[in-house]
C-alpha cells in the first residue's frame, strides 16, 4: 500500500515555472516594444466575429481581416464589458459557453480597456505556460526523468499564446494541481483545480479522473473527496449563468463528425489520440497522472468533432499531451543514451 506522508523532495515546480515565465514574458515584451506585433494582433480579430464591434471601438481598428478571427477576441470582449454580463453576451457567438470560462477575463477586466487588457490576458497565459512547464518538470523528476523535459509543455500551447486563448492558463493550473496531488498537497491542488475549471470547463473531467486515480492509489476516499470539492465553484457559476444569462451550453457530442473533416484535421486527431494513449501507458505506475492523460484521450474525438484547424486540438488536449510528450522524450533519451532515466521508489 502506498504511504500517505507528504513528499519531502525538493520541488522544481516553482523555480522552473518562474524561469520559463520570465523568459517567455521577456520575449513578448521585447517583440511588442520593437513593434513587431501590436497587442491587438494577439486577439487575431476578424470582421465577421460578434466581438469585432468591441475590437473596433477599443482599438480604432477599421481594417480587420474578413473572417471570423479567433477565440481571443471574445475573451477580450468579456473582459472589456465586465461586470455587465448582458453587455458582454451580445458580443459572443455562444454566451453561455464563453462566459463559463470566466476566470481569465475577470482578472484581465481589472486592467483598462485596450492594450492593457490584452497584455493582462497575455500575462495570465505566460503564468500558465510557466506553471505547465514547472509542473511537468516536477512530474518528470519524480519519475527519474530529466526535468528539462518539462519544457515540452510549451509545444501544444505555443500557438495559444499568440491568440489569447485561455488554454495555457487552464493547462498550467491543472498540471500544477496534478503535481501537487503527487506531492500529497491535496488541499492546495483542489484550489488550483477550482481555478482551472473556472478558466476552462474541460478541467472538470480531469478533476474527476484524478480523484479516481487518487482513490485507486491511496485506497481510501478522503483525499479524493477533498479534490472533488473543487467542482463546487464552477457548479455555482454554471447555475448563476443559467438564471441570469440563459441560453444553452455548447454541446460536443457529434464524435463521428471528425470523419468528415479534411485529411489534415483527421491526422492531427489521430496523432493527439495516439500520443495520449501512449502517455497513459507510460504513466501507468502513477495512477493520478495516467488518469489525467487517459481522460484527455477519451475527450479527443469530442474536441476534434468541433475543431477545424490544426492549431486548436493540441492546445485543448494539452493537459494530456504534455505528459505524453515528456514520456516520448524520455523514451528517446533512453534509446539514444542521451540521458539518465530511472524509476525512483515512492517517498517513504
Amino acid at each position: 500500500m502506498t504511504d500517505h506522508t507528504p513528499d519531502r523532495r525538493g520541488s522544481v515546480l516553482g523555480p522552473v515555472a518562474l524561469r520559463v515565465a520570465a523568459v517567455v514574458g521577456a520575449a513578448f515584451i521585447a517583440t511588442i516594444a520593437a513593434g513587431v506585433i501590436k497587442p491587438v494582433d494577439l486577439l487575431l480579430p476578424g470582421s465577421l466575429n460578434p466581438a469585432a464591434t468591441v475590437v473596433r471601438r477599443d482599438f480604432n481598428a477599421s481594417d480587420l481581416a474578413p473572417n471570423g478571427g479567433y477565440d481571443g477576441q471574445q475573451y477580450y470582449a468579456v473582459a472589456a464589458e465586465l461586470p455587465d454580463l448582458d453587455a458582454a453576451a451580445q458580443y459572443l457567438d455562444s454566451p453561455r459557453y464563453r462566459l463559463e470560462r470566466i476566470l481569465a477575463p475577470a482578472i484581465a477586466s481589472l486592467a483598462p480597456r485596450g492594450d492593457a487588457t490584452v497584455l493582462a490576458l497575455l500575462g495570465l497565459n505566460v503564468v500558465g505556460i510557466g506553471l505547465a512547464c514547472g509542473a511537468l518538470a516536477e512530474l518528470c523528476t519524480a519519475r527519474g526523468w530529466p526535468p528539462a523535459l518539462g519544457l515540452l509543455a510549451i509545444v501544444p500551447l505555443l500557438v495559444a499564446l499568440f491568440t489569447s486563448c485561455v488554454d495555457p492558463l487552464s493547462t498550467g493550473l491543472a498540471l500544477a494541481a496534478i503535481a501537487l496531488v503527487e506531492r500529497r498537497a491535496v488541499g492546495i491542488a483542489a484550489v488550483l483545480f477550482a481555478a482551472g475549471a473556472l478558466t476552462r470547463e474541460g478541467v472538470v473531467f480531469v478533476i474527476v479522473a484524478v480523484a479516481l486515480g487518487l482513490a485507486i492509489e491511496r485506497r481510501k476516499p478522503q483525499p479524493s473527496i477533498v479534490l472533488l470539492t473543487s467542482l463546487v465553484p464552477l457548479a455555482v457559476w454554471h447555475l448563476y449563468l443559467s438564471v441570469h444569462v440563459g441560453g444553452t451550453f455548447k454541446s460536443k457530442t457529434a464524435v463521428l463528425a471528425v470523419l468528415h473533416q479534411p485529411a489534415g484535421s483527421v491526422l492531427i486527431t489521430v496523432t493527439c489520440l495516439g500520443l495520449c494513449l501512449g502517455g497513459t501507458l507510460a504513466w501507468r505506475h502513477r495512477p493520478v497522472v495516467a488518469a489525467a492523460v487517459a481522460v484527455t484521450a477519451l475527450q479527443t474525438p469530442f474536441f476534434a468533432a468541433d475543431i477545424l484547424d490544426w492549431a486548436a486540438l493540441p492546445r485543448v488536449t494539452a493537459i494530456g499531451l504534455a505528459p505524453s510528450l515528456a514520456a516520448l522524450g524520455a523514451l528517446a533519451l533512453r534509446s539514444t543514451g542521451g540521458g539518465h532515466v530511472r524509476q525512483p521508489a515512492r517517498p517513504a
